[in-house]
């Protein structure tokens, strides 16, 4: 689904060999919507340093307007922010 959420414990992930890490993080990230084409070894690395590395940095921005972020041992891989209609990404302008 497009929309999708995967979850996952980052305790196994942490003790799994790198390479099989590697692996379940960019299989996750294609479940949770990121297109496979546009999925790169820099997105990898980035959700492999929220588990080995991780000192409360904030959300790893994906592909397809996804994003994952570790919280309480979990690493959650999902649809970015939505905005509502008729609102505007940037901060209106001060004169």
């Amino acid at each position: 689904s497009p929309r999708a959420t995967v979850v996952l414990d980052v305790g196994p992930l942490a003790a799994a060999h790198p390479a099989l890490r590697r692996r379940a993080l960019r299989y996750a990230a294609l479940r949770a919507g990121c297109p496979g084409s546009d999925l790169f070894a820099v997105h990898v690395d980035a959700l492999d340093a929220l588990v080995t590395a991780w000192r409360g940095q904030g959300p790893v921005h994906l592909p397809g307007d996804r994003r994952a972020s570790r919280a309480c041992g979990r690493l959650s891989l999902g649809p970015g922010p939505t905005r509502r209609a008729g609102t505007s990404p940037l901060p209106p302008a001060q004169e």
